[in-house]
Formats: C-alpha cells, structure tokens, sequence
C-alpha cells in the first residue's frame, strides 16, 4: 500500500476513534467506588476506625518461610476470618532472605487465632501461633486487639491443631 494511501485512510480513523472514545458516557458519580483507605492489606474493606494492624510472618524453622503459604486470622466467637498471601521466599538458603513479614488489616475490638496453611499442600504443612504451658501442651495463643493499634505474630508451630474456618474456635486455645 503506497504510503500516501495510509495517510489518507489513517488520520481520518485515528480521528473517529479518538472521538468515540472521549464521547464515551462517563459513569455516574454514585457509581464509582469511594477511595480506598488502605494499601490493600486485606480483601475485606474495614473502616479505620474498626480495623487493627497486624504484621504477621511464618517461621518454618530457619527464621522465615521458603514456601508460599495463605495466613490467617480467625475470631474466636463468630469465626470471621481475615487472609492474605504470603509469597515463598528462597527457600531457605543461608545466604538469601526467607519472606518478609505481611501486613494484614482486621475487625477491631476482637480476638483473634493465627495460622498458616502452605500452598502446595494446606491439609499437610500446616503451622499455628501457640503457647505452651508448663505440661508441654501448646495450644493456639489468641490476641485481644484494638483499633489503631499494631501486632506482631509469627506463626511457627508445625504441631498446632487448627480451627474450622469460618466456625467459631471450638479447638483449645488462651489468651
């Protein structure tokens, strides 16, 4: 095709639709989303005045996580969770880093269980937040949380017995 020919043909179709699209109805102020108060920590959009911070982590027992894990956050009375992914990190190896801890945003006043299911295989590698007691039976370790306040957790008890999600937390746990 001579190149005069393009010209021809192109300006005037660059132009249609260069017109199309800024005649193209805009949505109606109702309809669009109000802006986000978050940096996306969670799926679930919680007012700042109802939502604590928590940093959450998993420790497989080299100081990190080399694998891709979903972590939890579940109330002990309704059940209500709170999740987010935590990329894998290098495996391990002593001279690379394993993840670094996730910032995650939950309901507040409320407590809250910590655990981790792996990717790969969540019914199989399964970890929990824990405390042991003075008979070496380690249970889930609940955290009372406030508004506009932050936590820290490290999930790393490859032993931990794990809620029903979505359930209230019938397992043992403590605060």
């Amino acid at each position: 095709m001579h190149p005069l020919m393009i010209k021809i043909l192109g300006y005037p179709l660059l132009l249609v639709i260069l017109l199309t699209s800024s005649c193209a109805q805009q949505p109606a102020p109702g309809d669009e989303y109000p802006p986000s108060t978050s940096i996306f920590s969670t799926a679930t959009p919680i007012p700042e005045d109802e939502r604590a911070t928590i940093i959450i982590g998993l420790d497989m027992g080299g100081g990190g996580a080399g694998f891709a894990a979903t972590l939890y956050a579940q109330e002990v009375s309704t059940g209500e969770d709170f999740t987010i992914f935590l990329p894998a990190g290098s495996h391990g190896a002593s001279n690379f880093p394993t993840s670094a801890p996730v910032m995650l945003f939950v309901r507040a006043p409320a407590t809250y269980v910590f655990y981790a299911r792996l990717i790969n295989a969540p019914d199989n590698y399964y970890y929990g937040y824990t405390t042991c007691n003075d008979s070496d039976e380690c249970v889930l370790k609940a955290v009372e949380v406030a508004p506009y306040q932050t936590y820290n957790i490290t999930i790393n008890d490859r032993g931990a017995l794990l809620p029903e999600r979505g359930e209230p937390v019938t397992i043992p746990w403590t605060k």
